[in-house]
């Protein structure tokens, strides 16, 4: 038998040990896959950040070659030395944009006319080339039509392409055929002439340029409006280079292919963190990279083509995330096995030791005397309070932590009664009652329960007792054995968890910030703001069901979820509109909102909480800024209509001055010019403080101001985009006009939109274009009209056109006439479009003579 409880007592251990040493290395590897994890993550993000910042970067290049053509499709006539001066500020400053190159189309009858002024401008060779021995250009044979560069910028290095008929080139005729019968920009590889090197990352960026004012809707039309193509040469691998080393990123290796990448294939761009530069050969470290198994690829397309970007870590950089945690984690598994296995072992005696101790109490008094003292040295080894009672609740024992909780020595409790000195008044008398209905059978004594006692000191601490009775031979119960542990400190902590837990909740439920967690595609938990924004929410809830999401947003509000769900990515942003709705219609109070979703644990469940913020008023302040600079464009020209003709004046003044002067004539005619020269600098200086007063930012400035005024500056500043449009402007202003209080600035900005608008909307149209502004004055209020001869305003969408973001044309920002009903608001006024005479759009202001506070 004894032998049978040894084999059990080390089959026990044995197990003990096997399942901590299981569980220690399953932690172990659970760890480490965890560390994995997280590093490939990390690198992932950073992956990621480069990534943006190189989209941003060949965003940015792209947008500069492009604004080429919008420099042309805005002036009738670009000179040679204008060409140099636009293009100077972009081959300068982007290191990625080489060259800038007008190259108009010449038929063979222009050719010859072409040439002489060539000669004009004293261009070398000066004529037109094609591509001869040795890569040399030489004279290009007769053709019905040629594309020869006419400007290329900069010049020094580049002589030798002026002339060059692109047209001449088999592979690129058939790109640039191509681009002018689509209208579309395109990239292709670039031709080098002479001595220039031929790089596999260098590109021809060619957009058309057509007449003005006719049909571009057939190929067979843009072929017969078109004038020539604007050209930018793109280094790919100078911008990547210039993307990468303009922040500071983990050590990666970066390849950038024209097209899917493959081991073996030439990279356009090959950057070794920190070093950066193009290559002529695939890097020897392509392939060893791909079989290291941290890989990061994106396509990136720019125009035709779809650029492959590849990223590996740096060899040493997954080494060097890696920490001790996971072996730690083993070693620590072993060693708390081991010490389990010892503490198991230990107890298992003590529990022995105990329950002999316990039958000796049975037997006698005296051998309960014999044994004490050997009894007592086990028991006061023990971490808990033991403590013996007899049947009038007098301690007959009590181990040393007893003694210790207490505050009590040994000799100042044994025969004392336990439920009067050891026990707070109350708790001893309920505590008394149940020992006594224990004693008497009436009640099952309570083997666990929890009651406190009163130490030495006056302190309350709370012990979890287990309570078991001993019996004679006869089975009378003669004493009661308890056990009790400490718990205080535990019952502190839970209750200060759940202070904090309700802080924390209190503080959530407060947050300005939308808070939602979602668990297996329901919403489980939602605070305030979150209803604040999508209406009540009766959780759960299925997330397909959430309100307000606009119908275009909604695939990727439930994406969001799904890849932090399915572990793809961490956390993800997103910013979406929403609206609220009604009988299934979506209202026109249409609002930006921001939402981030981060994987989280929730509950013991993995789950998914979504922040939410409202920022429509910072999408309509960038808007806004958007439209403010578009105002400030066409300030600008107005300003250099403006500025153009007293220039003029001053420069022959100038010349007058100098022949008087050289001639020796009277000082009259001297002082004349002067005079003249001094009107038109006045005149210089007066527009450019009017378009300071115009782009200077501020805070509405109400003051009495002439209307009629403020219509006459907004047209003269708008004369040069209107001539250009061939649209002729009318003005109706009543002379005894009455001044009203207003910001000066915001009603010529309001002006220059509305005037805007309407040569916009008339772009199109055959019928004459015409403007007329008109001003009247009843009942103490200003009536200003701007009617135009355009297609005028739909009644389907008449009751929008002054809600935030709402627009017919894709390329504007919806914000023009929501900023102009907010200036007219501002001022206590009214705005509404009617029908014009014309059939167009006639907008209606009508502006109070006294200055009324109107609510923001």
């Amino acid at each position: 038998m004894k032998e049978l409880s040894l084999h059990r007592k080390y089959l026990e251990l044995g197990l003990i040990a096997l399942v901590g040493l299981v569980l220690s290395t399953v932690l172990f590897l659970f760890a480490r896959q965890a560390e994995d994890s997280r590093i490939a993550l990390g690198f992932a993000r950073s992956a990621e950040k480069q990534m943006a910042v190189l989209k941003r970067e060949l965003a940015m290049n792209l947008h500069e070659v492009d604004d080429l053509r919008t420099y042309y499709e805005s002036s009738e006539l670009v000179t040679e030395a204008e060409f140099a001066v636009y293009t100077y500020p972009t081959t300068s400053h982007y290191q990625g944009i080489t060259a800038e190159i007008w190259a108009p189309r010449v038929t063979g009858a222009e050719r010859a006319p072409f040439e002489r002024e060539l000669r004009g401008k004293g261009t070398r060779e000066a004529q037109v080339t094609e591509r001869g021995g040795e890569n040399r250009p030489v004279r290009a044979g007769t053709r019905e039509e040629y594309y020869p560069v006419r400007y290329i910028e900069p010049r020094a290095g580049n002589e030798l392409y002026v002339g060059f008929d692109l047209y001449s080139e088999p592979g690129l005729r058939a790109v640039l055929d191509r681009v002018r019968d689509t209208g579309s920009l395109l990239l292709t590889r670039h031709i080098p002439l002479g001595g220039d090197r031929e790089s596999v990352s260098q590109y021809l960026v060619i957009s058309p340029h057509y007449r003005k004012g006719v049909p571009l809707d057939t190929a067979d039309e843009r072929r017969g409006a078109h004038k020539g193509f604007l050209i930018g040469l793109l280094d790919i691998s100078q911008v990547a280079a210039n993307a990468i080393s303009s922040r500071e990123a983990e050590p990666v290796r970066l390849f950038l292919f024209d097209g899917p990448a493959t081991p073996g294939k030439t990279p356009l761009f090959f950057s070794s963190m920190p070093k950066t530069g193009a290559v002529t050969g695939a890097p020897p470290s392509f392939e060893a990279a791909y079989a290291a198994g941290i890989t990061f690829e994106e396509t990136l397309p720019i125009a035709n083509l779809n650029l492959q970007v590849v990223m590996f870590p740096q060899p040493g950089l997954i080494a060097s995330k890696k920490t001790l945690l996971p072996p730690g984690i083993l070693l620590a598994g072993i060693l708390l096995t081991g010490l389990l296995c010892l503490y198991v072992r230990t107890i298992r005696g003590h529990n022995t030791r105990i329950r002999q101790f316990a039958n000796n109490l049975l037997r006698t008094s005296n051998e309960v005397a014999r044994e004490r003292n050997r009894a007592q040295s086990f028991l006061n080894i023990a971490g808990v309070i033991i403590v013996a009672l007899n049947r009038e609740g007098e301690i007959t024992l009590i181990n040393k932590k007893g003694c210790e909780i207490l505050g009590y020595g040994e000799g100042e409790l044994i025969g004392q009664n336990w439920f009067q000195k050891c026990l707070p008044e109350a708790t001893g008398k309920e505590v008394s009652a149940i020992f006594r209905k224990v004693l008497a059978g009436e009640i099952e004594i309570p083997v666990d329960i929890e009651y406190p006692v009163l130490t030495g000191s006056g302190e309350e601490r709370i012990i979890a007792w287990s309570n078991s009775l001993l019996r004679d031979e006869n089975g009378e119960v003669i004493a009661k054995l308890s056990s009790g542990e400490d718990v205080t400190e535990r019952l502190r902590s839970t209750a200060a968890l759940k202070e904090s837990e309700k802080r924390f909740r209190d503080l959530v439920e407060s947050a300005v910030t939308g808070i939602l967690i979602a668990q297996d595609g329901q919403v489980v938990y939602r605070n305030p703001e979150v209803e604040r924004l999508f209406g009540p929410i009766q959780a759960p809830i299925k997330l397909d069901e959430l309100r307000g999401i606009h119908p275009e947003d909604a695939k990727r509000f439930l994406n969001m979820f799904e890849r932090v769900r399915s572990g793809a990515l961490h956390s993800v942003e997103e910013e979406l509109r929403h609206s609220s709705r009604i009988a299934g219609e979506i209202r026109s109070d249409t609002r930006w909102i921001y939402c981030r979703a981060s994987a989280i644990e929730y509950r013991g469940k993995r789950a998914t909480l979504l922040n939410v913020m409202d920022i429509t008023r910072s999408k309509e302040l960038a808007m806004v800024v958007k439209d403010r600079i578009t105002s400030l464009g066409r300030v600008a020209a107005g300003v250099a209509h403006e500025i153009r003709n007293p220039l003029s004046g001053i420069n022959i003044y100038t010349k007058t001055l100098r022949a008087l002067l050289e001639r020796g004539e009277n000082g009259g005619k001297a002082a004349e010019i002067i005079s003249q020269i001094q009107a038109a600098s006045n005149k210089i200086e007066s527009v450019v403080r009017k378009a300071l007063d115009f782009s200077r930012p501020g805070l509405t400035t109400f003051a009495l101001t002439d209307l009629n005024a403020i219509v006459e500056e907004a047209v003269t500043l708008s004369s040069v985009s209107i001539l250009r449009g061939d649209i002729s402007i009318k003005k109706e202003l009543a002379p005894d006009l009455p001044k009203c209080y207003a910001d000066r600035r915001l009603f010529e900005q309001l002006i220059l939109n509305l005037i805007a608008n309407a040569a916009e909307a008339m772009r199109t149209t055959s019928i004459p274009r015409r403007i007329r502004i008109t001003t009247s004055s009843e009942n103490n209020t200003i009536i200003l009209k701007v009617s135009d001869s355009g297609p005028g305003v739909s009644e389907d969408i008449r009751d929008r056109i002054f809600d935030p973001f709402f627009t017919t044309k894709s390329e504007n920002t919806g914000l023009g006439l929501s900023i102009s009903n907010r200036i007219i608001m501002d001022h206590g006024g009214l705005i509404d479009v009617a029908r014009s005479e014309w059939g167009g759009a006639e907008f209606v202001l009508q502006i109070p003579v006294e200055r009324r506070r109107t609510p923001r």
